[in-house]
């Protein structure tokens, strides 16, 4: 969970290509999952606390697109002695030339597409 702000920006030219972007910084912190309620996730205690960041960026036409995000989490354990455990990730999927979407979903069987999610902590 956190708190922080946000910016997301769009743009659709007349031949209905699209981009959009979107960046966040603020707080994190995660807590135990007791399970979840009809107004959402219940908290237990409170394990860690923190900053976190990321960004997404989208492109998409009729025949191509891609879809990217990077995040950086870092966060220290409420517990004595202090741990602190650092985040980095990055996921990437993309496709080039004859792009059929299929009910809203790109193809991604095809061979025309990279798909990958990079995590170092």
């Amino acid at each position: 969970m956190g708190q922080g702000n946000g910016i997301s920006h769009s743009n659709v030219n007349a031949a209905d290509d699209w981009w959009a972007t979107s960046t966040f910084e603020g707080t994190a912190d995660v807590f135990v999952l007791l399970g979840f309620g009809p107004n959402g996730p219940i908290r237990g205690d409170h394990l860690a606390t923190g900053h976190q960041m990321n960004w997404f960026g989208n492109s998409l036409n009729a025949n191509n697109f891609v879809l990217h995000d990077t995040a950086n989490v870092s966060l220290t354990t409420l517990t004595t002695p202090a741990q602190t455990f650092d985040l980095h990730f990055v996921d990437h999927a993309s496709s080039t030339g004859g792009n059929p979407f299929v009910f809203g979903l790109p193809p991604f069987a095809e061979p025309n597409h990279i798909v990958f999610m990079k995590a170092s902590c």
